[in-house]
């Protein structure tokens, strides 16, 4: 069985550094609608895909309810901010855009509204997660953790620890600059 890296002390400092060094966050936000989903449905998966018909948005689906492919990689693994989330959801990307977005942190946001075909959970509670990207910095980039494969996960790969929700409009923000809608 694959274990979890070890989250670094909790201190803001030591989480801000770790989130700015992690391949993937989740806005409080949106780690809002994910508590509301984990309550309603339990363990559940997001997968950036590649398009189609949910977009390149990531979706959020019941564990077991969709297959990860053995090439896809785990970018990481989010929580939603509540006490019993330790473990966190994990994040997966396809391989092909895994490729394109590898240099790229994927911040998961939210923001009101329905997805194009319904598949992903959040859509009946009147959201819809987006993907927003921060290219790393050439130094960010040297200091990533790998993105292990399915196949490496389910052969006892490290995987990263679980990022608490990071906020736009607090420190993370300010060193993130994202575009705003």
């Amino acid at each position: 069985m694959s274990a979890h890296a070890e989250p670094v002390d909790g201190t803001p400092a030591a989480l801000l550094e770790q989130a700015l060094h992690s391949r993937v966050v989740i806005t409080t936000a949106a780690a809002a609608v994910l508590h509301t989903i984990r309550e309603k449905h339990g363990d559940v998966i997001f997968h950036q895909s590649g398009g189609c018909c949910e977009g390149s948005g990531p979706a959020c689906f019941r564990v077991g309810s969709y297959i990860v492919s053995p090439l896809d990689r785990l970018l990481g693994f989010v929580r939603d901010g509540s006490s019993a989330d330790a473990l966190g959801t994990p994040v997966w990307i396809s391989g092909t855009q895994f490729s394109a977005w590898e240099h790229t942190q994927v911040v998961i946001d939210v923001a009101e509204g329905v997805g194009l075909g319904g598949f992903s959970l959040e859509g009946p509670e009147g959201y819809v997660f987006l993907s927003r990207g921060r290219l790393f910095s050439p130094e960010e980039a040297a200091r990533l953790a790998p993105a292990p494969t399915k196949a490496e996960v389910d052969a006892g790969a490290v995987m990263p620890a679980a990022l608490p929700p990071v906020d736009l409009e607090g420190e993370f923000g300010s060193v993130c600059q994202l575009p705003t809608f």
